[in-house]
């Protein structure tokens, strides 16, 4: 019998530990994610602009 509480008592620390590292760790992906989005549509429009003046350009050579 006492062996069994040990077993819950290390089961329930180790659950403890993994759901405060996922509290830790999702609220940062999040906002690793975030970020990493606004650098890919920063690149976007830049990318965007760029290809518009040069078919601007190419539109006033014809």
């Amino acid at each position: 019998m006492s062996e069994s509480k040990v077993v819950v008592g290390i089961a329930s620390v180790c659950s403890t530990v993994a759901l405060v590292a996922c509290l830790v760790v999702i609220p940062q992906l999040y906002v690793t994610i975030n970020e990493m989005n606004e650098r890919v549509q920063d690149g976007v429009q830049v990318f965007r602009a760029d290809t518009d003046n040069a078919w601007t350009q190419l539109m006033e050579v014809q």
